[in-house]
């Protein structure tokens, strides 16, 4: 059996660690995400 995907890359970041660690950040934070970031 064969499967196929049809995958569409709709966005991309040059910094996804940084942007990961942001929003981790975030949820804990009672700073902005301006502020943080």
């Amino acid at each position: 059996m064969e499967t196929k995907l049809r995958v569409k890359l709709i966005e991309h970041t040059p910094n996804p660690e940084k942007l990961v660690a942001a929003a981790a950040k975030l949820c804990y934070s009672d700073l902005s995400g301006d502020e943080i970031m």
